[in-house]
């Protein structure tokens, strides 16, 4: 397939997703901009009894014929053939354009504004449909530049598109009362058109790569902004804002620099055509009147082409412009197709996975694309409904990558993930994830209230029913201890509240789930041994009721478990009770902790539950 080819398939593309958002609005849109384009041409055709009027065309060319077929319409529909009734008609056909033109406007703004909502609506329900595994390899800027500027530019592009039809239209009308007056004049016209138009096909395969590049530019100032904005307090104390500045300006002068050679490319075509197209109608002009044409010929050309060339030069802009638009639309195309064909599989009615006895995983193994190597390697591996398991292991052993599967967030490559002996399948992820709760080192908080905060996790929940949930994650104090308790805002990501209170909260809000399953990734690995021992005790209550699994680096966060599991390199090297495995001179359990030295929490935290 050529590039051109490739090009016009996805124009093609792009035009039918505008007309099939909406097909009942874009078909009025087209119905009204054909009857306008036909007013124009009516408009247009008046013209030549106008200029009868005024003394031309007497000689008996084709434009007085006209006048005179006109002057006996009017003569049948009992109007007299005079000027004014003329001017009124074409006063008349005006107005009546100038209405058609609001609706048409009213109409696109309609289809066009819908158009943007519909397509936000659906690359964010793609996303937010998308599996886990399709997410994780996508930036988060790439993500909401898509559902932002890139929607936005291809709105834009949907208003391109229409002005087009429209202009096509014009242009339609135009031509055709041109073929009337002077035929071979506009057929060589229309030839001489085509002629320009086709080495102005250079510029516009220009705009589509400066486009390009104008997308990527766009990508990194939204990657750049993104990395800042994460990383704004530690930027901060390490006074490297200065070069996220320089960094920033860069990437802007940039993209300004590419915005400006796609404006230079598109005045330049403009100039060339103006040129072209003028020196055209000029000629065009001298041979009407040297061979002896109608004295109307070349003044209705003059009329008439003044009015098109505009329309096909504006035609001609919207083209490059939407070349320039076009990539982003294929990339967004793409996404959506990704983010669909990654989608899970809606939740099957009656597929509800109980949780009451075990959850097993049978020779499990993940590696996150064909070709990569496994993440998981053939683990075995049961946990029972009720009691704490701790495990421990060093960056880049599967310990996130095994939460992830037990969340239902992964699916293994291969094996069997089952709960009280029931394979849970794709379409039962949903329902499994309402079964479990997931706490992270990354706190997932908004700026809103506590109350907020918390009931996220089950909305419609009582104020009682919360301080029940903060007084098991030893957060009810804290609460109390705020200006406004419940109603107390947190700001952006908890940033009023030290790291561990904003982890108290996630673990209140996580038992407020009344989760089957509570786990806990690394939650606790920034925290002073104050906070952790709090949350600690916090899970060792909870695991009284439910299943609770704690991942750690250090042995001194899951000594107190029921259980602990060591991984390295995808497997399970170490499973056994904690004094067990510390008591084997060759378990790694005991090295592991002869390198900690002696705890910092509590002894008594450490007894098993």
């Amino acid at each position: 397939m050529t590039a051109l080819h490739a090009r016009a398939l996805s124009l093609w593309h792009y035009l039918r997703k505008v007309a099939s958002h909406d097909p009942a609005l874009f078909t009025a849109s087209l119905l009204i901009g054909i009857v306008n384009g036909l007013l124009e041409g009516v408009g247009l055709f008046l013209l030549v009894p106008l200029l009868a009027f005024l003394g031309l065309g007497e000689d008996g060319g084709e434009g007085t014929s006209i006048a005179r077929y006109f002057q006996d319409a009017l003569n049948m529909l009992g109007l007299p053939a005079t000027l004014e009734t003329v001017l009124a008609l074409f006063l008349i056909l005006i107005l009546a354009r100038g209405a058609f033109s609001w609706i048409l406007a009213e109409c696109n703004a309609r289809l066009c504004n819908g158009f943007l909502t519909a397509l936000r609506t659906e690359i964010y329900n793609a996303m937010t449909s998308a599996s886990w595994q399709h997410l994780a390899t996508r930036r988060s800027s790439e993500l909401s530049q898509a559902v932002t500027a890139q929607v936005e530019e291809l709105a834009t592009g949907a208003t391109l598109f229409l002005q087009l039809i429209m202009s096509g239209l014009s242009m339609i009308a135009g031509v055709t009362v041109a073929l009337i007056v002077a035929p071979w004049l506009t057929m060589a016209a229309v030839f001489f058109a085509i002629l320009i138009v086709l080495p102005m096909m250079v510029f516009d395969l220009r705009a589509y790569r400066y486009g390009a590049r104008s997308w990527e530019a766009m990508q990194a100032i939204y990657e750049q902004l993104s990395r800042h904005l994460a990383g704004l307090k530690a930027a901060r104390v390490l006074s490297a804002e200065d070069r996220y500045r320089e960094e920033f300006a860069r990437l802007s002068d940039e993209y300004s620099g590419i915005g400006t050679t796609l404006s230079r490319n598109s005045a330049t075509a403009g100039l060339l055509h103006s040129i072209a197209a003028a020196a055209v109608l000029s000629i065009l002009i001298f041979i009407a009147v040297k061979s002896g044409s109608a004295s109307m010929e070349p003044i209705l050309l003059v009329v008439i082409f003044s009015r098109l060339l505009p329309r096909f030069q504006n035609a001609q802009q919207n083209i490059r412009e939407i070349l320039a638009i076009l990539p982003q639309f294929e990339n967004l195309q793409q996404e959506l197709r990704e983010s669909s064909e990654s989608s899970e599989a809606p939740q099957r009615a009656g597929a509800d996975p109980h949780f009451a006895q075990e959850l097993r995983l049978r020779q499990v193994s993940f590696r996150y694309a064909a070709g990569q190597p496994l993440v998981l390697d053939g683990i075995d591996l049961v946990l029972p409904a009720r009691g704490a398991t701790g495990i421990v292991g060093a960056s880049g052993s599967g310990k996130t990558t095994l939460m992830d599967i037990m969340a239902g967030l992964l699916r293994p490559s291969s094996g069997e993930f089952l709960a009280d002996g029931t394979a849970i399948d794709a379409t039962m992820l949903a329902g499994w994830r309402r079964r479990i709760a997931y706490v992270t080192q990354e706190e997932f908080l908004f700026d809103d209230s506590v109350r907020a905060n918390l009931a996220i996790a089950n909305p419609g929940t009582s104020d009682a029913q919360i301080w029940a949930a903060l007084e098991a994650a030893r957060a009810d104090n804290l609460v109390r201890d705020l200006p406004m308790g419940l109603d107390t805002l947190i700001g952006d990501r908890g940033a009023r509240l030290s790291r561990g209170q904003r982890q108290r909260l996630c673990l209140a809000r996580a038992l407020l789930g009344k989760p089957d399953l509570l786990i806990l990734d690394e939650a606790t690995s920034a925290l002073n041994p104050v906070d952790e021992r709090e949350i600690l005790i916090a899970l060792r209550d909870a695991a009284r009721d439910r299943a609770v699994v704690v991942v750690a680096h250090r042995i001194s966060t899951v000594a107190w478990t029921d259980r602990i599991i060591v991984m390295a390199h995808g497997r399970i090297l170490e499973d056994g009770a904690f004094r067990e495995l510390l008591h084997d001179p060759s378990s790694l359990v005991h090295a592991m902790h002869a390198l900690e030295g002696p705890d910092t929490l509590d002894a008594g935290l450490h007894k098993p539950c």
